[in-house]
């Protein structure tokens, strides 16, 4: 059953410097099945995040729509959720009061609502941090208050606009195997920008990869890996590095459109 349903959809902003409007996505056609993992790859400026705020409701397209369950999207809602790029928590917050945030706009959530916060405080793995400050953080904890904050309302539908593009290197290898885990675990469906072709597919049950401005669907790629992923050297894998590859010349080839473009 198909959860997410992205019809014909283009967005056009107008630009004060020019007369000219601003094409950031146009003939974009996508389907995410209920509890499916899809993945986005593109060069910088491609319209991935544009694309994640149209599904979230944050902005309005100018043709076509977007369907959650059946029902076209006029705005933010509680079946969605987002995860941001830079944690967006707050730092007079603890961690039990910034996965509260999730639910505080939520009357008919709050009657179980700490019974909430513990379990998804336990399934992101932040036992015994319940009391910290982000500013007693890492950058890989911080990440974790930010998703168990998207989880704890129980959205259908997870949206991740490149949240681990703040961490190092080590961090985000730890938080891919992670964020997989918890996912599988609640059942979500989820949508993940990405600017990295392994993070792509090591999460990715498909990956979408976008053309340069104006933004389009160049192809989706199944990735018939075995999951759970981390639980074996998936990159060793040869379907892994055959698509790989092919994800690489498709990237480069709009990288170099792009570069032609800027000139």
């Amino acid at each position: 059953m198909a959860r997410i349903e992205v019809k014909d959809l283009e967005v056009t902003y107008g630009q004060s410097h020019t007369d000219e409007p601003f094409v950031a996505l146009t003939g974009v056609n996508l389907t995410i099945d209920d509890g499916e993992f899809v993945t986005v790859v593109g060069p910088s400026g491609c319209g991935k995040t544009t694309l994640l705020n149209a599904i979230a409701g944050l902005l309005t397209p100018s043709k076509g729509r977007v369907l959650i369950d059946g029902r076209p999207v006029v705005g933010p809602g509680p079946d969605r959720a987002i995860v941001f790029q830079d944690y967006a928590i707050f730092p007079w917050r603890t961690t039990w009061d910034n996965v509260r945030v999730g639910i505080e706009a939520q009357k008919d959530l709050r009657r179980d609502a700490d019974a909430r916060i513990r379990d998804v405080i336990k399934m992101v793995g932040l036992e015994g941090f319940e009391k910290a400050y982000p500013s007693q953080l890492s950058g890989g904890m911080k990440q974790r208050v930010g998703l168990a904050r998207a989880i704890v309302a129980n959205p259908t539908t997870l949206l991740l606009d490149e949240p681990l593009a703040a961490v190092d290197a080590m961090t985000r290898q730890v938080m891919q195997d992670e964020l997989e885990r918890i996912i599988a675990e609640s059942g979500k469906s989820a949508l993940f920008i990405t600017h990295s072709i392994d993070e792509a597919i090591l999460l990715g049950d498909r990956v979408v990869v976008a053309t340069t401005k104006p933004g389009r669907i160049k192809a989706v790629l199944d990735v018939p890996l075995p999951r759970p992923r981390y639980s074996f050297d998936a990159k060793a894998d040869p379907i892994f590095i055959g698509l790989r590859e092919q994800l690489w010349e498709m990237l480069h080839a709009e990288a170099v459109i792009h570069a032609r473009g800027e000139q």
